[in-house]
């Protein structure tokens, strides 16, 4: 009866675990990670003032794509990437930086909006 009572012990502790998965939490922004990253990622094509670089990327302080769209949007835009349009060359998924996870680009996302805020 002494191996007997410790197995039972385990087992309903972990059958107590095997319920339904705590839900994930959610994502804390951090605009200084959002910064570093669009900094490395993004500035190249976009400028470091998120304002465009001629005949490279467009100017996402006043996209109406980029200011109409939600985050999630904005999330599957950028992981799939964007054809060639209006005389630029294409954007690849995640600007190339295929290792960025869905919160590197959340906070990619918050720092530019606000920088379209900016006079």
């Amino acid at each position: 009866m002494r191996v007997v009572f410790p197995v039972i012990v385990v087992t309903a502790a972990l059958m107590g675990s095997c319920g339904e998965p705590e839900p994930a939490s959610p994502h804390v922004v951090s605009l200084e990670r959002g910064k570093g990253l669009y900094t490395q990622v993004c500035a190249q094509c976009h400028g470091l003032d998120a304002r465009g670089v001629p005949m490279l990327g467009a100017d996402l302080t006043t996209s109406t794509f980029f200011l109409e769209s939600t985050d999630d949007e904005l999330v599957a835009m950028i992981s799939k990437g964007k054809p060639a349009a209006d005389g630029r060359p294409p954007m690849p998924p995640k600007g190339g930086r295929l290792d960025l996870t869905e919160h590197d680009l959340l906070d990619i996302i918050a720092y530019i909006k606000t920088l379209s805020h900016e006079p």
